[in-house]
């Protein structure tokens, strides 16, 4: 279920000083990027940044002023800020260079305070976080220099950033118990309500970093903290609190996702599953919030070990303890000098899934995986192996997800707000359910079509529940199965109760089953009628040899065409209503028309027969 490897690059592993030789190596890595960056003697033997897209490489050389402590990269990858001081970085250009190194040069803080972190928040914006203060900058490559935009005296033990939306958390209070998150968008800086952890430890201990991780979940900016238990430290659950973009509003614990192990974590979030790596026993734990969404409390949904790739040779270590741990699917092995990506391979979930209605509503959640899913759902039928109140589940997951809109809310471009990634729902629309699903399973010969019917009137059911317009061929499909099935009288019931929409297709459809079941031609009349459908009720009629009543229907509707198909079509009946025909035209038609027809009642009929002819008429019209 889970691979590591498919993608991979090696880097140098770090060395310490290494006697006379002296080179050291070190490495970091850029969250922003996704890159590993190597760092040789200070930068002396250069800076190297690899990502693990192939030929994505960065390199400059710098001065030796130090061995730097962090190491980050702008979003354009242009320029790295390398800090070297307690209190200042240094920022490198690194497609400038003075002939041998690259241009650089140096910002202090104002405060003149330790930085606990720095981060990019623009191409030519840094942000500072202090132990008393914010502090942004503006930087002019130009010139060399850099601006204060603005500055906040804020206290904070740690911080951690999110740079989708720019969105700092500073850790304060007694125990670092206490989540500060600041906007810092449009040169500003916008606070959002603070709100406190449990994290489940002594009271003489502190949260930490390492413990706290921002990521966004289905649509949802999120921070997650382990919480660890009262004794012996062991972390028993993983606690979600969504942020809110409005200032008034506090973080919300959303959910508990219940580990019940001690030892080493790594977590990722990958494709909205959040997947717990436990070191100890090899064992990683995949959580996904959406299959139960109102539920405070979440067990994992499978256990599994990762397996290595078949493409990444040699094949990586796996579970060692050295491992860091990169949002949102990034593997670093230091020791073994290489960066891997890890991928779920949504195509093994049957192996760890056993239930057939939760493995296709797993599916439907996962990202480019319509092909399986429609897979899947098809077998599952053709194997009734799920009850029909489960196929109406699915089928309401997939009407709802098809006919969702984005919830990209129409924010206001200069006014801060948290930014999550966007929603890519799995789309499958009727023609695909048709053509996919409904279809094959019609034509597989052990299907029974009773099932069969009932399956499609599910699917309509939940488009009906949607106010989804159900397509024609979609109708057509449930009328056929219904006559297959021998449920005439339901399709009928179907149709009076408009729980089918009118239309002409329909209509003719159902016209075309008054053999099997006779009140069908009449509900198919009334839809005609309700779709003032007048020419294509007088065609049926008359194609049924009903002459009379289709002149009656036009005297009805007042309506004066088809006239010479009416006379067209009794001159093949009997003279009762050869002469009904006729005499109603004559009615109805101007003088020349008129004595047009007189001529032919004249040449066809003898006095005598004429006077049977209007005594009968009479009777009958």
């Amino acid at each position: 279920m889970l691979e590591l490897g498919a993608k991979s690059v090696a880097f140098e592993p770090e060395t310490l000083r290494n006697g006379q030789a002296g080179n050291t190596t070190q490495n970091f890595f850029d969250d922003v990027n996704l890159m590993i960056c190597t760092v040789r003697n200070n930068g002396s033997l250069g800076i190297t940044a690899k990502s693990l897209a192939e030929d994505d490489v960065i390199s400059a050389r710098t001065k030796d002023r130090g061995p730097p402590g962090l190491l980050k990269l702008s979003p354009n990858k242009k320029f790295a800020i390398l800090q070297r001081q307690k209190n200042s970085v240094d920022i490198v250009m690194m497609e400038k260079s003075d002939g041998t190194v690259a241009v650089e040069f140096n910002i202090p803080t104002k405060s003149k305070d330790t930085i606990l972190s720095v981060d990019w928040i623009a191409n030519n914006q840094i942000l500072f976080v202090t132990k008393q203060s914010l502090e942004l900058f503006s930087l002019n490559e130009d010139k060399g220099t850099a601006k204060l935009l603005r500055n906040m005296n804020v206290s904070a033990s740690w911080s951690i950033y999110y740079a989708k939306s720019n969105l700092v958390v500073l850790a304060t209070g007694n125990h670092c118990t206490t989540l500060q998150p600041f906007l810092v968008q449009y040169g500003q800086f916008t606070r959002l309500k603070s709100f406190d952890v449990d994290f489940g430890t002594p009271s003489n201990e502190n949260l930490l970093e390492k413990d706290v991780i921002i990521s966004c979940i289905y649509g949802k900016i999120c921070v997650m903290v382990l919480r660890y238990s009262g004794c012996c430290s062991t972390p028993t659950e993983l606690l979600i609190y969504e942020l809110f973009g409005d200032v008034n509003t506090s973080a919300k614990l959303k959910y508990s996702l219940t580990l019940g192990c001690s030892g080493g974590f790594g977590i990722h979030v990958i494709d909205n599953l959040i997947i717990v790596h436990h070191q100890g026993s090899a064992k990683s734990m995949i959580f996904d919030v959406a299959l139960s969404p109102n539920r405070p409390t979440h067990s994992p949904l499978m256990t599994v070990s990762i397996k290595p790739s078949p493409v990444c040779q040699p094949p990586p270590a796996l579970y060692v303890p050295l491992w860091s741990m990169f949002q949102p699917d990034i593997v670093v092995d230091p020791l073994a000098g290489m960066m891997y990506q890890l991928t779920i391979c949504c195509n093994r979930a049957q192996e760890e899934i056993h239930d057939e209605c939760l493995l296709i509503e797993f599916l439907i959640h996962r990202t480019d995986q319509k092909a399986l899913v429609l897979e899947t759902l098809l077998l599952s039928l053709k194997k009734k192996s799920l009850r029909l109140r489960q196929i109406r589940r699915i089928f309401n997951l997939i009407v709802e997800i098809s006919t969702s809109t984005s919830e990209a809310n129409p924010l206001d471009s200069t006014k801060p707000h948290l930014i999550a990634t966007n929603l890519q729902p799995l789309r499958i629309e009727q023609r695909e359910m048709h053509s996919n699903i409904f279809i094959p399973f019609m034509e597989d010969s052990s299907s029974d079509p009773r099932f069969v019917a009932d399956i499609l009137l599910q699917y309509l059911r939940s488009l009906y529940s949607r106010d989804v317009p159900i397509e024609n061929y979609l109708l057509e499909l449930v009328v056929e199965s219904l006559a297959l099935s021998g449920e005439m009288m339901k399709l009928h019931q179907l149709v009076t109760y408009r729980v089918i929409s009118d239309s002409k297709p329909l209509a003719f459809l159902l016209l075309s089953y008054e053999a099997r079941c006779p009140p069908l031609f009449q509900a198919g009349l009334d839809i005609l009628a309700r779709q003032k459908a007048c020419d294509e009720i007088v065609e049926v009629l008359l194609e049924r040899r009903n002459v009379i009543d289709a002149t009656r229907y036009l005297n009805a509707q007042q309506l004066d065409t088809n006239s010479w198909k009416l006379l067209d079509t009794a001159t093949n009946q009997n003279r009762v209503i050869q002469y009904a025909v006729l005499a109603d035209l004559i009615g109805r038609k101007d003088k020349e028309s008129m004595s047009m027809l007189e001529g032919e009642l004249s040449k066809l009929y003898t006095e005598e027969e004429i006077k049977n002819a209007t005594d009968e008429e009479s009777k009958a019209i």
